[in-house]
């Protein structure tokens, strides 16, 4: 809530306001929470509140930075993105090769600690104290990664990053993060294999660092433990549950077995952290078990809030400078895989990298009309 809570105080105190579309966008869509945030089958207001906290956030925070990039000072963030990169990566290998009954393997949450492995080591959670915070961070890193291609800095410097967060991502055993964390990784060596003037340069290094993989497998034992450890949980999850992560989201959603699907029953319904402290909805603890993004969505506010969404995330990226190539792509992933709702860090992280990404492709944009 600290974290959630100063979001918007620093809104406020940044004195910017939204103008034109932006204000008519995030206006209509702040008008339509607060109609699910009074939702009488919540269990208190509060619940109602809290869940228009989280659910706002986002936008308004997005869409205040589309109208003052200008201002987003993307450069200076750079090095110190670089340097808390480094500083995670390394506690991650301290935190990989500790028993876990070791005071840095703590996590707040001990139930975890029967999904707190990943073959015989502790999935790692950086500073965080639990691992969808160290996830989220590591979604980010991708976005960095996407930024730093677009903005054409060195591709050693690049290469070497990509390597250190891939193998973070191994460590930390999340195959959701390994895919939101490739996809971005991905259209950034995309752009560097369609920029005619980083071409070969990007063909060589992909095929030097495809190649070198392979001997750093045979040579270094941590690299070695992280791919066996990461291809262990994901051949074990085959026989699991991997199926019900990779479809799950989708069939809760075409067979949604909620009893309020149009307009659910409220928004912060199903957040963890003010159930725990003013209780469930009745209409929640009905329903029974929940997990997923998309599933959550449709309990608070149902299918009208699930649509919107949607809407919303389309227009983010319409109104942004990202290739249209990455819509459908994009907007499958933070509809069905990418908590930016309910995980507080994730939504921090989302909208750092997303900028990030905006504002170098716009620099791009504006570079390329000033040589013109």
């Amino acid at each position: 809530m600290v974290q959630l809570v100063f979001l918007f105080i620093f809104l406020i105190s940044y004195r910017r306001s939204l103008t034109g579309d932006g204000r008519i966008i995030v206006g209509l869509y702040g008008l339509a929470l607060i109609f699910f945030a009074l939702n009488p089958l919540n269990a208190t207001i509060l619940h109602g509140i809290v869940g228009f906290m989280l659910h706002f956030g986002l936008w308004i925070t997005c869409f205040i930075y589309l109208q003052n990039r200008d201002v987003f000072q993307f450069e200076r963030l750079i090095r110190l993105a670089i340097i808390i990169l480094s500083i995670e990566f390394f506690l991650g290998i301290i935190q990989y090769n500790l028993p876990n009954t070791h005071f840095l393997n703590k996590y707040i949450d001990d139930e975890a600690g029967a999904n707190a492995f990943v073959g015989d080591r502790v999935r790692i959670s950086g500073t965080f104290s639990y691992i969808s915070g160290f996830t989220a961070f590591l979604s980010f890193c991708g976005f960095f990664l996407w930024a730093l291609s677009i903005r054409r800095t060195n591709i050693l410097i690049r290469y070497v990053l990509t390597f250190f967060s891939l193998l973070a991502v191994l460590m930390s055993g999340s195959r959701s993060a390994l895919i939101i964390f490739a996809m971005p990784v991905a259209a950034s060596i995309i752009e560097d294999l369609l920029e005619a003037r980083t071409r070969a340069v990007g063909i060589v290094t992909f095929v030097i660092a495809i190649g070198f993989f392979p001997l750093l497998y045979n040579n270094l034992e941590l690299v070695a433990v992280a791919v066996d450890n990461y291809a262990l949980r994901v051949s074990n999850g085959m026989e699991g549950d991997q199926d019900r992560r990779v479809f799950g989201p989708l069939e809760e959603v075409i067979n949604f077995r909620g009893d309020q699907p149009v307009f659910g029953v409220g928004l912060g319904a199903t957040y963890a952290g003010v159930n725990s402290v003013l209780g469930k909805s009745y209409y929640v603890l009905e329903y029974g078990y929940y997990e997923e993004i998309a599933e959550r969505i449709l309990v608070e506010g149902g299918f009208v809030l699930f649509f919107l969404r949607i809407l919303m995330f389309g227009l983010l990226y319409w109104y942004s400078y990202l290739p249209k190539l990455y819509l459908l792509p994009f907007l499958i992933i933070v509809t069905f895989y990418f908590n930016l709702c309910f995980n507080v860090p994730q939504i921090i992280y989302f909208i750092v990298g997303f900028c990030m990404v905006d504002k170098a492709y716009y620099l791009r944009q504006q570079q390329d009309v000033g040589f013109t």
